[in-house]
C-alpha cells in the first residue's frame, strides 16, 4: 500500500513505530516502555498537527495512534509487551528490511485476520479520527504497567534498612512463612530474617536473609535464596498488583453507579478521575 493512501493518523503511527522497533533492534531486542515516548519525541520529525492534544481527554495526537497500531504489530508477532518492557521478535527484526509502510500494511492484515478468527474476543476497533484522539481501553496498560513498576522502586529505595527488613520479612509471612527472627537495630550480624515453613524450623527449605535493598548493593546468594524462591516472591508481587488493579476496576465502576444527587453532595471527592480509570483499566 503505497503510503499516500494511509491517513495522517496511520502514516503517523506507521514512522513512529518503525522508529521505535529500529531502535529496539539496536539495543538488542528491548527496550523500556518508559522510554518509547523520550525517544519518539527526540529522535522522530514530527509535524505541528502529529504533536497536537485532540480529543475529550487532551491526549497527543502521535501518542494515541501509536498505541492504537501498536495493536496490529502485536498481532502480527513484530513485537511483545511484557513486564514494563517492549521486545522485538525474530519476526520483528526480519520485517525491518521491508518498508515502513510494507510493514504496517502486513500487521494491518495480521490484525484483521486475528479480528476474523476471534470474533467474540472484544468489539471492533475503530480507527482514531482527526476529531477523536482518545485512547481506547486498555490501549495504554503497558506505559501504566511501567510507571507502577518505577513507582514501586523508587518507594523500596527510599526506605531505610529496616523499613525494607520489615517489609521484606513481611512479604514472607504474606507467601507462608514463620519469620522467629529478626534482626534487631544495631551492629549487622550477617544474618538479618530467617524464615521457616513450619513453626520450628523442621521442614526444608530454611531460608536465612541478607537484605540489600539498594540499586548498587549486590545481593548476597550464600545464605539459601534460591531462584525458585525469588520466582515466587515476583509472583506474589504481580499477585498484588493484580489485585490492586481489580479493587481500582470495582471503585470506579461503583463510582459509575452513583447518582449524580450524591456525586454532587460530595465535591471533595475525584468522581471524574475514578471512573476515568476505571475505563482504562477495564480493556
Amino acid at each position: 500500500m503505497a503510503k499516500d493512501k494511509f491517513s495522517r493518523t496511520k502514516a503517523c503511527a506507521t514512522k513512529t513505530l518503525y522508529a521505535v522497533m529500529k531502535e529496539i533492534s539496536r539495543r538488542g531486542g528491548s527496550m523500556p516502555a518508559k522510554e518509547l515516548y523520550p525517544f519518539v519525541n527526540e529522535n522522530v520529525e514530527l509535524t505541528e498537527w502529529e504533536k497536537e492534544p485532540a480529543g475529550k481527554m487532551k491526549y497527543i495526537r502521535w501518542t494515541n495512534s501509536f498505541q492504537f497500531y501498536s495493536i496490529d504489530y502485536q498481532k502480527a508477532g513484530f513485537i511483545v509487551k511484557k513486564n514494563g518492557n517492549w521486545y522485538l521478535t525474530p519476526e520483528g527484526e526480519a520485517v525491518l528490511k521491508k518498508t515502513p509502510e510494507e510493514v504496517m500494511t502486513i500487521a494491518n492484515d495480521a490484525y484483521h485476520e486475528w479480528r476474523r478468527l476471534n470474533p467474540k474476543d472484544e468489539t471492533p476497533e475503530e480507527e482514531p479520527n482527526d476529531e477523536t484522539a482518545e485512547k481506547d481501553n486498555a490501549m495504554n496498560l503497558d506505559l501504566l504497567e511501567s510507571d507502577a513498576r518505577e513507582g514501586i522502586r523508587k518507594f523500596i529505595v527510599s526506605k531505610s534498612p529496616y523499613e525494607f527488613q520489615d517489609m521484606v520479612a513481611a512479604l514472607l509471612r504474606a507467601m507462608g512463612y514463620h519469620t522467629p527472627f529478626i534482626a534487631p537495630k544495631g551492629k549487622d550480624g550477617g544474618i538479618d530474617i530467617t524464615a521457616y515453613l513450619d513453626p520450628l524450623g523442621a521442614q526444608t527449605p530454611r531460608i536465612k536473609v541478607q537484605v540489600k535493598h539498594k540499586p548498587e548493593t549486590a545481593i548476597a546468594a550464600k545464605y539459601g535464596v534460591t531462584e525458585e524462591w525469588m520466582g515466587r516472591v515476583k509472583a506474589t508481587i504481580i499477585s498484588h498488583l493484580k489485585a490492586l488493579v481489580y479493587n481500582l476496576m470495582i471503585i470506579g465502576e461503583a463510582a459509575n453507579l452513583l447518582t449524580k444527587e450524591f456525586r454532587s453532595e460530595h465535591p471533595e471527592v475525584p468522581w471524574r478521575v475514578i471512573v476515568d480509570m476505571r475505563n482504562l483499566l477495564n480493556g
